[in-house]
C-alpha cells in the first residue's frame, strides 16, 4: 500500500514538472486525479467547458458585427479551429512515445481554447 502510494505521488510530481506552473494552476484538481485516465477524464471535462464558452463568445460576437465583418471573422475562426487542432496533434506525435501525450495535447487544446476566448473578447460587444 505505502509503494503504491508514492508511486502515485511520484506520477503527480512528474506531470508538475511536466507543465507550465500556470496550467498546473488553472487546472490543479484534474492533475490530483488518481491515474493519467482520470487527469485526462477531467482535462476532457474542462475542454469541453472551455469549447463551450468558446462557442458562446464567438456567438455573441458574430451578432454584433456587420455582415461582412461577421463573414470574415466566421472565415477566420474556422481557419483558427484547423489551427488549433492541428498544432495540438502535433504536440500529440511528439509525446506519443509517453503516457503524458494525451495530456499535453489536453492542455495545449484548453490553454488556445482561453486564449481566443480572451481574442474574441476585444471585438465589440464584450
Amino acid at each position: 500500500m505505502a509503494r503504491m502510494r508514492g508511486v502515485i505521488c511520484s506520477s503527480v510530481l512528474l506531470l508538475f514538472a511536466a507543465f507550465p506552473p500556470h496550467a498546473v494552476a488553472d487546472y490543479k484538481h484534474c492533475f490530483e486525479a488518481g491515474n493519467t485516465i482520470e487527469i485526462n477524464d477531467c482535462l476532457g471535462d474542462e475542454f469541453h467547458k472551455a469549447h463551450k464558452e468558446l462557442e458562446q463568445t464567438y456567438r455573441r460576437t458574430i451578432k454584433a458585427l456587420s455582415p461582412d465583418a461577421g463573414k470574415a471573422l466566421d472565415e477566420a475562426q474556422q481557419i483558427w479551429i484547423q489551427f488549433r487542432d492541428k498544432e495540438c496533434l502535433a504536440v500529440y506525435e511528439f509525446w506519443k512515445a509517453g503516457t503524458i501525450r494525451t495530456t499535453k495535447a489536453m492542455v495545449c487544446r484548453i490553454e488556445k481554447t482561453r486564449r481566443r476566448i480572451s481574442e474574441l473578447r476585444k471585438w465589440p460587444p464584450h
